[in-house]
């Protein structure tokens, strides 16, 4: 389930507790509202958008486990009436797991234009992976292939290991555009391909 409905759960007042599904994207409109016992939120890191008023009238929520970055946080869409859940304390993902093989630490690489770069996550047996390239979608294998680039992207792994704590890492990839390299890959992509194919 990708979507939890407006209305879903609200007035759920016996409910102390909630632990979202790591393939929910987006929660609609008082989806939570007036839970009025609810103390705790766990919410995925694939999770981009809280429509209005989800965890309004939460009188009690004091603490959400994010299982992402605080960086990737801030992308979350968080629309009016959520101060309850905005003001609680927030607990994040370490910041400083690498899960793309070659990610380094500023989380930015440069490449040719043109050039077809493969990623590789790092991960556990039985783990499942999720990719996605500028925030959509990619592919759930170990490997993910991004053909032939004419712009820059970034690049985001989400695994969830059999322990359900859901983590994620993430790589800025620039292009490089100028016309320079433009001629350069014109000239030589046909003699010397391997240029233009990078394994990380």
């Amino acid at each position: 389930m990708q979507h939890i409905g407006s209305h879903a759960f609200q007035e759920c007042r016996n409910l102390a507790s909630l632990t979202i599904g790591n393939d929910v994207e987006s929660i609609g409109e008082y989806a939570f509202a007036d839970c009025t016992s609810l103390a705790a939120v766990t919410i995925p890191a694939g999770v981009t958008s809280i429509a209005e008023g989800v965890f309004y009238g939460c009188t009690s929520l004091a603490e959400v486990e994010y299982r992402g970055s605080e960086q990737n946080r801030q992308k979350i869409t968080i629309d009016g009436r959520n101060d309850l859940l905005t003001q609680a304390e927030w607990q994040y993902a370490d910041p400083d797991i690498r899960i793309i093989r070659g990610n380094p630490d500023d989380r930015h690489k440069e490449y040719a234009y043109r050039t077809t770069v493969t990623f590789t996550a790092e991960v556990s047996d039985g783990a499942d992976v999720q990719w996605y390239v500028d925030g959509q979608p990619a592919g759930n294998d170990v490997k993910l292939t991004v053909k032939n680039a004419k712009k820059s992207y970034t690049v985001t792994v989400v695994v969830t290991p059999s322990n359900g704590m859901q983590i994620t890492d993430e790589e800025h990839v620039s292009i490089k555009t100028d016309f320079w390299s433009k001629i350069v890959w014109f000239f030589t992509h046909i003699l010397f391909p391997a240029r233009f194919t990078v394994e990380q």
